[in-house]
């Protein structure tokens, strides 16, 4: 039997930063509170990746706990990032009609995120609600230009 060893990072909008809105965020921290050392809010603490320092510096983190570059059994690095996640989006209940207006500078920093970590032949998944906006659909062609394979499931 094949037993894997998840070993992952996390990142959102510090809920304890007094500069983030709380609009902003979803106010449920319990996920957070249980698995503290897993979490980086980025070089500012504010845990925004839409900020370029922020971007730079998580993709350098990405190695932060690899001293010694390890090779697994099949010869891949053990810190290479293969799996990127993406679920991220603001509270849009004020304007529900103009959620995927309103997320999309929030999913292009994302996918631009994701590119920067993953490793050649990595998979990341990114939750969309809706894609009839053309922002949308340009995120869906720009993942399709990168990727050998896109799947949209609903």
């Amino acid at each position: 039997m094949f037993f894997f060893q998840w070993n992952w990072v996390a990142t959102t909008l510090n809920p304890y930063h007094e500069s983030n809105d709380v609009g902003q965020m979803i106010n449920d921290d319990r996920l957070i509170l249980m698995s503290m050392d897993r979490w980086t809010f980025l070089e500012d603490f504010t845990g925004n990746i839409l900020s370029y320092p922020n971007l730079k510096h998580i993709v350098k983190e990405r190695q932060w706990k690899l001293v010694e570059p390890r090779k697994d059994k099949t010869g891949k690095d053990e810190g290479t990032v293969l799996l990127v996640t993406a679920d991220g989006s603001i509270d849009c209940q004020t304007n529900p009609a103009d959620q995927e207006k309103m997320v999309a500078h929030l999913q292009y920093g994302e996918i631009v995120t994701a590119l920067m970590l993953l490793h050649k032949g990595g998979s990341f998944i990114l939750k969309i609600f809706t894609f009839l906006e053309a922002a949308t659909i340009s995120h869906l062609y720009l993942l399709s230009c990168v990727f050998k394979e896109v799947y949209v499931i609903q």
